[in-house]
């Protein structure tokens, strides 16, 4: 998720790029969609390299926002012509029809192809095509493995040995809803069922999650324990992925403690095993990482150079989700040097590719940060709508964090404003949520109630300019 930017009474322009999010995107990408590169080439193949005129796609809900569907949309040269099918039940019949394949507007890869959107009953078109195509009467053939097998093979072997791994996707759906302490719960399980079976590679995992859970709430001394000990045991087990997380976990967490030189070498450290072992989404991730903690350094012009090297990689590996987080990175930087016209054009760029995908979480922070720079800008209608529609789809989607700072900036461009009943009320609002999830000792919590003291004592000395 792209990372909502705090609003600063006293300096507008001095405002954090990244918050603890930020270091959940990174070790989630560094852990996962490692066989990017070879599952383009089949991507290539069909929609593009391949003898064939014409692709059937049968059963695509086009979901997968971070998988395929970017590759998909990616593909430039010699396009084929596609015909996608969605299912209509029997008693849908009547609903039957053929659309231009660019006419559905969400959650469609093909918007740009040539082709059809056919709305049919699956059954009766393949029936139909086996017929005409094979020319032998049509059997109905049911494959021998059911879904149910699969799970209860899944479940099976979790309470046999495999249960850390359980415990880690549990721990992942609660850290995606911003639940940190039962995240935190479910990865502690984990490791200690991991290290009870001698499974290592899960107990690096656990060990990088807890540390990136510690980050979100602001405990960075606890975050460093763990990502050394995960370092430690992915180079016992010769895992070069686990060891470019990790070190991008320490790098990350370096930065958030003002050890910007710590934090540089470890995230170069990992940038190097990722681009040896060939893993592009990897390097793109850490790369953005490194540009920036040197808006941190105030070396403004590496950061932009990284966020643009990031930018390259995520369109060329086809990571759309990493390419709005790029444009974010990018617009942070010109944010720090007062151009903010420039942040704002590079952030709606990136909303408009979080919307293409369907990310609300990035398009959420994106709208956030819009907000902001607009705030910078004196625009205070346009920060407090966008402000405002970030803060939505925050609590539309569960995103407590999002919707917590989004709040506190509300607070602020009130409170700029001289409405300082109704900053106090965003504040108040604000802390609600933050502090039971980061804690009362977290900064952006102290922030807040800074704040928040400051518009109260001026209701208090001036009551009749409280609004």
């Amino acid at each position: 998720m792209v990372p909502d930017r705090k609003i600063s009474h006293t300096s507008p322009i001095g405002r954090s790029v990244h918050d603890k999010k930020e270091m959940a995107i990174v070790m989630k990408k560094i852990s996962g969609h490692v066989h990017s590169a070879p599952r383009k080439s089949i991507v290539d193949q069909v929609f593009s390299n391949g003898s064939h005129e014409t692709v059937i796609i049968l059963g695509y809900s086009c979901s997968d926002i971070f998988d395929l569907s970017p590759q998909i949309e990616q593909v430039r040269n010699n396009r084929k012509d596609v015909i996608i099918v969605e299912h209509l039940y029997l008693e849908q019949e009547r609903e039957a029809r053929v659309e231009r394949i660019g006419a559905r507007l969400e959650r469609n890869p093909f918007k740009t192809y040539g082709g059809q959107q056919l709305y049919y009953n699956t059954d009766k078109l393949v029936q139909r095509m086996w017929t005409e195509l094979l020319r032998e009467r049509y059997e109905y053939r049911k494959s021998s493995t059911s879904w149910k097998v699969d799970v209860d093979r899944w479940d099976a072997l979790s309470k046999k040995g495999c249960k850390s791994y359980r415990q880690g996707v549990l721990g992942n759906l609660f850290h995606n809803i911003c639940e940190y302490r039962k995240s935190f719960k479910y990865y502690r399980q984990g490791l200690t069922i991991a290290r009870r079976f001698g499974d290592r590679e899960n107990e690096a995992a656990c060990l990088g999650n807890l540390g990136v859970i510690c980050i979100a709430t602001g405990k960075y001394e606890k975050a460093i324990t763990f990502a050394e000990r995960g370092l430690e045991v992915a180079r016992e087990i010769k895992n070069r992925i686990g060891e470019a997380a990790a070190l991008g976990g320490l790098g990350e967490t370096y930065r958030f403690l003002g050890r910007y030189e710590e934090a540089i070498r470890c995230l170069k450290q990992a940038l190097k095993i990722a681009l040896e072992i060939g893993n592009r989404e990897q390097a793109g991730a850490l790369t953005g990482s490194l540009g920036g903690t040197y808006v941190y350094m105030n070396e403004y012009a590496k950061s932009i150079e990284y966020a643009e090297q990031w930018l390259k990689i995520a369109r060329e590996v086809g990571e759309k989700a990493q390419e709005a987080r790029s444009l974010d990175n990018l617009g942070a930087t010109y944010h720090c040097l007062g151009q903010d016209s420039k942040a704002i054009e590079c952030e709606e760029r990136g909303l408009e590719i979080a919307r293409e995908i369907g990310d609300r979480k990035i398009e959420g922070a994106l709208l956030g940060n819009i907000g902001t720079a607009s705030y910078s800008l004196g625009a205070y209608s346009k920060a407090i709508e966008y402000s405002k529609r970030g803060v939505m789809i925050a609590r539309e989607i569960g995103d407590k964090e999002g919707e917590g700072t989004r709040l506190g900036n509300l607070g602020t461009i009130y409170a700029t404003l001289g409405q300082n009943l109704r900053a106090a009320d965003y504040y108040k609002q604000s802390l609600d949520i933050l502090r039971p999830l980061l804690g009362k000792g977290h900064p952006t919590v102290k922030a807040y109630e800074n704040d928040l003291k400051s518009v109260k004592l001026i209701v208090r000395i001036f009551p009749a300019g409280g609004e």
